[in-house]
């Protein structure tokens, strides 16, 4: 379990004297930046790839999951039909 910092005034101090500054970034902090946006654009082409892959296996399955019970009631009605 981990204590509190007393607040006795030395760490805001400590923060104003050496603000952060959010638009400022080193050359590392660059590279880190485009090579994070690298991996998450690597990523995003895998997840469509695979999204896609996804798609062209099942909806041909659909078409036949749904196509087959109406192809064998208009062969059922077919056949009733030629018989009568």
């Amino acid at each position: 379990m981990s204590t509190p910092i007393p607040a006795d005034g030395r760490w805001a101090v400590e923060a104003a004297e050496n603000p952060v500054r959010r638009d400022s970034h080193g050359s590392g902090d660059s590279r880190r930046l485009a090579a994070g946006r690298a991996r998450h654009t690597i990523g995003g082409v895998l997840e469509d790839v695979v999204m896609l892959l996804v798609v062209v296996l099942l909806v041909p399955l659909a078409i036949l999951l749904v196509g087959m019970p109406v192809v064998l009631l208009v062969r059922v009605l077919l056949e009733i039909a030629h018989r009568m």
